[in-house]
Parts: structure tokens; sequence; C-alpha cells
């Protein structure tokens, strides 16, 4: 039944939505006990709020470390938990981030092992005359049927993702 104000009535929330917010929090901190010290140690969180996260991350899963999780989100503040938000965010960005070139030095892997003859242009650019050597004594062995092709198609790969890094870090991304 929603409450009256003097100037607008104000809703309550549903018993199910509390629920599910309380949820919410509650992997938040289990995102917070999986996060390494160092980053923890730059979030901004109560002395209170990170002795109870030190107790947790020594217990072993059980009831006992349920509890504690529960304990922990109880006691987050609103800008603390924000805090953890923006940290769940950052770490969500550079993951995308991370996909994107893995995903590009395949893509370029791909293109070059498809086509014969010249060296597509997206690889040509800004490479010296050693990498592109490098390059194409690789995609000769990558397309090869030998026992060294394994190898070979993996070496490229990371010699393409070295290119697609320093393409990312040059242009600021």
């Amino acid at each position: 039944m929603p409450r009256t104000t003097d100037t607008a009535p104000v809703e309550k929330p549903s018993k199910s939505a509390l629920k599910r917010q309380q949820q919410s929090i509650q992997e938040r901190v289990k995102w917070l006990l999986e996060m390494p010290d160092s980053r923890l140690r730059t979030l901004a969180l109560g002395d209170r709020v990170r002795e109870e996260l030190r107790i947790a991350r020594a217990m072993s899963p059980s009831g006992s470390r349920n509890r504690q999780i529960r304990l922990v989100a109880r006691l987050l503040a609103p800008d603390e938990l924000a805090a953890v938000e923006r940290a769940l965010d950052a770490a969500r960005g550079a993951s995308e981030v991370e996909n994107a070139r893995h995903r590009r030095a395949e893509q370029l892997r791909e293109e070059l092992l498809a086509t014969d003859g010249a060296i597509p242009e997206a690889i040509r650019d800004n490479a010296s005359a050693a990498e592109l050597a490098e390059i194409e004594r690789l995609r000769a062995a990558a397309r090869g049927a030998g026992p060294g092709s394994r190898h070979a198609y993996r070496d490229l790969f990371r010699l393409l993702r070295k290119r697609v890094d320093s393409d990312y870090s040059g242009s600021g991304t």
C-alpha cells in the first residue's frame, strides 16, 4: 500500500525488488572477494568493510562465508557501493578492449592466410622490412602441413597481436 506524505504518495519497493537489490549487492561483494589486493586497496571502503572482507576471504566456501558476504553487503554504504560499481565498470571496459584487440589480431591472421602474394595493406602499414620478412616466413610455415605449422600459426598470431596492441596504444585507445 502506498504511503502518503504531505506532498505526494511514495511507493514502497516490493519485497521481491528489495531481494533482487540485495542479491545484486551480494554479487558485487563476491566480486570484491576475487579482486586482487592491489586493486582492492584503491577502492574507497571503510575500515569495517575492509576488515569483514579480509575475514570473508580467509573463509572456505560455506554457509558461514555466505553469511559473511551478506554482512559485508549490509555494511556497504551507498558511496562505497558506487566506488565498487565504478571499479566493476572499469574492469568490464578493459575486458571489452582486450577482446576487441584479440578479435582484430585473429581477423588479420585469417586475412593474411587467405590471401596469396602481397601482404594486406592493414598489416603492411608501419611495418619494418624485418617484420614483413618474419610475417612472410610465418605465413608460409602456417600454411604448411608439417609439425611446425601449429607453432607458426600461433607465432603469427602473437606477432600480429603485438602490432595490434601497439596500434591501439599509439592511437590513445
